[in-house]
């Protein structure tokens, strides 16, 4: 394998803004940007954000995130000089290779919420709901978290949660599949593929140094 010796240009910008409330420590709005280019239009990253976090009274926290992320450039890829197709699918005897830059854009949606409820021992108790769309892929997930502080002076705690998702993969164009059946209704996509996901995780948070 050859390497390409040529350099790329790559530059990265993040901006962000934070609004603060005086009424609880809590309470702010974090606007975000960021922005990803490299050289000859390869590929383009934007994902701009916003978070909210309220704390209602002591025993409540209410965090609402959405973020819109747009990936976009031009890929090379070889195709067959005679025919225009792949050469990696090209059946015929002619393939010749010719690099040529396929345009490509994908654009993903992600919205959560979460709610953090503090008992009387101070332990938290963390439900989210999250969603995220893009144009060939959906996903729906719910996730549960308990928090356990092990001391009083809170150096150590130990975590347990639990989290399914609902994954929609879109298959948009069929002609290459004869068995794509009918397609779905309220997705408009020839062909919709479903799969659920469970995940489970423990926990365990030290602090080494004392909090001065």
């Amino acid at each position: 394998m050859q390497l390409n010796q040529k350099k790329l240009k790559l530059s990265l910008v993040t901006a962000s803004l934070l609004f603060a409330s005086s009424a609880f420590a809590q309470d702010y709005v974090r606007i975000n940007y960021m922005q990803y280019d490299e050289n000859d239009n390869r590929v383009s990253v934007k994902a701009p954000s916003i978070e909210i976090n309220k704390d209602i009274g002591v025993n409540y926290t209410l965090n609402a995130t959405v973020v819109t992320d747009t990936v976009s450039g031009a890929t090379p890829i070889y195709v067959d000089t005679s025919s225009g197709a792949s050469a990696f699918n090209s059946k015929g005897t002619n393939k010749v290779p010719a690099n040529k830059n396929i345009i490509f854009s994908e654009q993903r949606t992600n919205a959560s919420l979460s709610l953090v409820k503090r008992l009387q021992s101070r332990d938290e108790i963390t439900t989210a709901l999250s969603r995220s769309h893009e144009s060939d892929y959906d996903s729906n997930s719910m996730s549960v978290d308990y928090l356990h502080w092990a001391n009083e002076s809170k150096n150590r705690s130990y975590n347990i949660g639990a989290s399914f998702a609902v994954n929609n993969i879109l298959i948009r164009d069929c002609s290459y599949n004869a068995q794509c059946g009918t397609p779905d209704t309220i997705s408009s996509a020839s062909k919709k593929e479903t799969s659920n996901t469970i995940a489970t995780q423990l926990g365990v948070t030290q602090i080494i140094n004392k909090i001065k």
